[in-house]
């Protein structure tokens, strides 16, 4: 998921690209380092992971599906 890597991309439905950002920021923020699953819906699988930091941005560590 690019966003997570570069929270700065934004998207065409993006009415305010500077609060689309924050929000995703303040979002992948929050759950970064925890145990709560995000599930990306647009995201090419694997859709579910956990948010980790990498550098001033983020990356999804994907759960195996069971």
């Amino acid at each position: 998921p690019v966003q997570l890597a570069h929270p700065a991309i934004g998207a065409c439905v993006d009415i305010d690209p500077r609060q689309s950002e924050a929000t995703r920021r303040q979002l992948l923020g929050s759950l970064a380092g925890t145990d709560t699953l995000l599930l990306g819906t647009h995201f090419a699988p694997p859709t579910a992971g956990r948010v980790v930091a990498h550098g001033d941005a983020y990356r999804l560590k994907p759960v195996p599906a069971s």
